[in-house]
């Protein structure tokens, strides 16, 4: 009788389970040390934003604080399924820090109406209309629907101006003496008391500065579009084109507007301080971010989590904002700013 040899042990079935946690388990760290790289590039470009005031790169990095607080909640949320702690402190530490400075502008209903104030005085719009942008038809139909009192029209060349004489039926225009690619327009439904052209800064655009009438009170309204920051130069051009608003804003005796678009957001130390020397406010301030660009490019359009807020409008401390919305687009890789304000009586 011959014995049969017992069978071999199977240890393959056996190590399998073992496999497949370990494979399961590394794939998870390296996904949280991947993620929390990536929070911590979000951390270092937060950080630097605070010294923004020094280098036209890290005032860059405070273009995009919509941005960093979304892609930080997002890996927040899958840090915290990986549950990786550490990185996850991270992600969160990046998220409150954006928050913070995100959140006042998103609160709240707007700011507190003055009593006896009823209706609006003045509608205000601002549009950078892009001087590449040859369909003039939709900015026909946000005039006719948006109806403002004083439009404030950039980037406009020859042909928008030419294009602008036809459609804008009803308005007084106001352009720049040189109206070259990026020209600035003023459109104004009520009768201009005066008008003047300022260059804040090394020339680019000049500034249009007007007074008319609103409610029994003479008030001054400028248009003005600082150099786009894309290099140093720009960058220090743009600064001093802010630093100069801000000593002419404080020579005024009137109520004050002033809207375009100012190549910066609300988080840049050059911004906060333009509105805190010359004692302005962001009329978004209450009403949303509101970002503006890019709103297309290529074509394509871009959402609200994908743009920043560039396009302002300022008020001085005598005016009531009633409303500040971005209407459709025209094309253009900006979206308008529309603002309704009123101005109570004077004392």
């Amino acid at each position: 009788m011959t014995d049969t040899p017992a069978p071999a042990d199977d240890k393959s079935d056996d190590d399998s389970p073992d496999r497949e946690r370990h494979t399961v388990g590394r794939l998870r760290r390296w996904s949280a040390h991947l993620l929390g790289g990536a929070a911590a590039l979000l951390l270092l470009a937060t950080v630097l934003g605070y010294f923004g005031e020094h280098a036209w790169l890290l005032d860059l990095t405070n273009e995009w604080r919509l941005q960093y607080a979304l892609l930080a909640l997002l890996l927040t949320a899958a840090l915290l399924a990986l549950r990786s702690w550490r990185w996850l402190a991270v992600a969160g530490v990046v998220a409150g820090l954006n928050l913070w400075v995100i959140l006042p502008w998103m609160i709240g209903g707007g700011p507190e109406v003055p009593p006896g104030v009823a209706d609006r005085d003045l509608r205000l719009m601002t549009l950078n209309v892009r001087v590449s942008n040859d369909d003039f038809a939709p900015l026909r139909q946000l005039l006719a629907e948006a109806k403002p009192d004083v439009a404030v029209l950039l980037e406009v060349d020859r042909e928008w101006l030419a294009e602008i004489r036809e459609l804008s039926a009803g308005y007084e225009i106001v352009d720049t003496p040189t109206q070259e690619r990026f020209g600035t327009l003023l459109l104004s439904r009520r009768p201009l008391k005066d008008v003047k052209f300022e260059s804040f800064g090394e020339k680019w655009s000049s500034s249009i500065i007007v007074q008319l009438e609103v409610n029994g009170q003479p008030v001054t309204v400028i248009a003005t579009h600082p150099p786009a920051p894309i290099s140093t130069k720009t960058w220090r051009n743009r600064n001093q084109h802010l630093r100069e608003l801000t000593r002419y804003v404080n020579g005024i005796d009137t109520p004050v507007l002033v809207a375009g678009d100012l190549n910066v957001t609300m988080w840049s130390p050059h911004f906060r301080r333009l509105v805190d020397e010359a004692q302005l406010a962001d009329a978004r301030d209450g009403y949303g971010l509101l970002p503006t660009f890019p709103a297309t490019r290529l074509g394509v359009g871009f959402g609200w989590p994908l743009r920043i807020p560039l396009d302002h409008v300022l008020v001085s401390e005598e005016w009531a904002t009633l409303d500040c919305d971005t209407p459709p687009g025209i094309g253009s890789d900006h979206l308008p700013v529309s603002v309704d304000v009123a101005l109570p009586p004077a004392p």
